[in-house]
């Protein structure tokens, strides 16, 4: 087997290479938007928010003061610039990390994978999969961000290669830097903290791994599904109501904000009438309209809905003809597993996967299966 660290002839510096799990995609989201995006201004952000709310404050008490009447535009003004203050502080984090993980379950369940090659040029940087092959050029106005546990190379014109430390071996690290520190300028070099690299060798692809030779073991149970047309509709609406329920605070601030908003301009009956309109909006939007596009979209398919549902040891296999490497739900991933009158439930975060009872022949033997594994899991 080649070295795949010594020079190439194509006048490379190191090649070696990576993966990405899901805590390390969320780590990198999280790390460019602190460095290079939303979370750069949190603080400057925040404090300006805070002190415009406390301006409309102060003109309100003042003109209570001096006029005896109250603002209901001050008030208003007031409240969205606490509660954007407040947002930027508490909740912009959370919802970074929480669509980067979700991006990743999404991009796994596509059968995609971020293992892939990388070869260290000294004017570029390449990554290349199964899939795709990305060449960041350093010239491209390539910014440099460096953190303990990883290595993040970003331009505009292609996506980010991010090099976690556990992939790295000292070789590995140095031969990178030397290429990336040197041709980047100072100016766009973000180093937080010198990377320590932790691997002591290549890493191996992930289906050669111990977790993942387990996976490819001869599957324990199967169950084959082929939906109904009522079943995937229902599965859609059901999906949909729990994305609706997580954002409904959000949701209700806001149609709140605009119903006071227009009910001080216009009247309190405008408002509540206001209220009630953008509340169905965002009823139709988010509950009626996936629903509607389920349907059609299984009037429209051009092949069957059936998928095939492997029960193993590590997880949860999930093939169709669209994916036949599969969607992969690991016992720990799962937040829910439900018996349902009709139905058994797997839920995670981003996945809801629904097996009606009449495709499963044992269930008890199925029921036993997941508790031994599932319930395991949790404890």
């Amino acid at each position: 087997m080649d070295d795949i660290n010594q020079q190439g002839d194509n006048g490379s510096i190191t090649s070696f290479p990576v993966d990405i799990n899901r805590d390390e995609f969320v780590k990198f989201n999280f790390l460019v938007s602190k460095t290079t995006g939303f979370l750069r201004f949190k603080r400057s952000q925040m404090i300006l928010l805070l002190m415009l709310g406390g301006f409309s404050l102060f003109a309100m008490l003042n003109e209570a003061i001096a006029q005896s009447k109250i603002d209901y535009i001050s008030i208003f003004l007031t409240v969205v610039f606490i509660l954007s203050g407040f947002f930027i502080f508490i909740g912009a984090t959370y919802f970074i990390k929480k669509n980067a993980g979700r991006a990743y379950d999404q991009t796994m369940m596509g059968g995609q994978s971020y293992y892939g090659i990388i070869t260290v040029y000294p004017d570029y940087i390449q990554k290349e999969n199964d899939h795709t092959t990305t060449r960041l050029m350093f010239e491209d106005n390539a910014v440099y961000i460096e953190a303990e546990d990883m290595i993040v190379i970003l331009s505009s014109h292609t996506p980010a290669i991010v090099i976690p430390g556990r992939c790295l071996t000292p070789e590995f690290c140095e031969g990178l830097r030397q290429a990336a520190l040197s041709a980047i300028p100072i100016a766009r070099q973000k180093v937080q903290s010198r990377i320590v690299p932790s691997a002591t060798q290549p890493i191996l692809p992930p289906e050669m791994t111990q977790v993942g030779q387990e996976w490819e073991q001869e599957e324990e149970l199967s169950v084959e599904i082929d939906y109904k047309r009522e079943e995937v509709v229902k599965i859609a609406t059901d999906t949909a109501m729990r994305s609706f329920l997580k954002m409904l605070p959000v949701y209700s601030v806001i149609s709140m904000l605009v119903a006071m908003y227009f009910g001080f301009q216009y009247g309190f009956i405008t408002g509540i009438i206001l209220y009630l309109i953008i509340n169905a909006a965002f009823i139709g939007f988010r509950l009626l309209a996936p629903r509607v596009g389920a349907g059609r979209a299984f009037d429209n398919m051009q092949e069957s809905a059936t998928i095939m549902v492997k029960l193993k040891r590590p997880g949860i296999i999930i093939n169709s003809r669209k994916n036949p490497r599969g969607v992969r739900l690991a016992w720990s991933s799962l937040t829910r597993a439900v018996e349902r009158p009709d139905s058994v439930d797997f839920i995670s975060h981003s996945t809801l996967l629904r097996i009606p009872k009449r495709c499963i022949k044992d269930f008890k033997e199925l029921k036993d299966f997941v508790d031994s594994h599932y319930v395991s899991n949790k404890a």
